[in-house]
């Protein structure tokens, strides 16, 4: 389980962290064989600029991909998104809406259609913050239809377009983790 006041997983809950996948490793969406075929553009934090970001629009849909293998005995997925809104909300806090896509990389078989495993990642933008957070998501494999000893292509994309995507501006990801238990 990712212990979000250590910003680490805590040991001995049988956690296996399959990939972190910071801004520049990212796979780039850029053709019809995605299910958004727009990547969120990718360069430096505006305040950090040491920091490599991918900067999600909130007036388009925008994506990265990524590659991961399920562990066989694995009935769980943990996501740890790490990122900020780009400009610090007002008012009251606001959310940027993201979507999971996931095609499984079958075996000596065809490849399978895309398929959204996750409608709604809810990320919270707090009043006046706009401060790197560790935000925790986790699921089990089988609301998500996704199964274990089977390498998935993901595709997380911001999904502006809900009405309830509320973060103006860009949503800035610098990583992403992925464990599974």
């Amino acid at each position: 389980v990712w212990n979000q006041a250590a910003g680490q997983w805590r040991p001995g809950n049988l956690i296996t962290i399959a990939a972190s996948y910071y801004a520049d490793m990212f796979q780039m969406p850029n053709n019809s064989d995605w299910p958004v075929s727009s990547f969120a553009s990718m360069g430096p934090d505006a305040t950090t600029p040491s920091l490599i970001v991918c900067a999600f629009d909130d007036t388009s849909l925008e994506g990265v991909g990524f590659m991961s293998n399920i562990p066989a005995t694995a009935t769980n997925m943990q996501l740890v998104i790490n990122g900020r809104a780009a400009t610090a909300s007002t008012g009251s806090t606001k959310n940027a809406i993201f979507t999971l896509y996931a095609r499984a990389i079958p075996n000596n078989s065809a490849m399978v259609p895309w398929a959204n495993v996750v409608t709604t990642i809810t990320i919270p933008a707090a009043v006046g913050n706009a401060n790197f957070v560790y935000n925790t998501f986790s699921y089990t494999l089988s609301a998500m239809s996704l199964t274990p000893g089977i390498t998935y292509n993901f595709e997380l994309v911001r999904n502006a377009s809900t009405g309830t995507d509320t973060l103006v501006g860009d949503y800035n990801l610098t990583e992403l983790q992925i464990g599974f238990s």
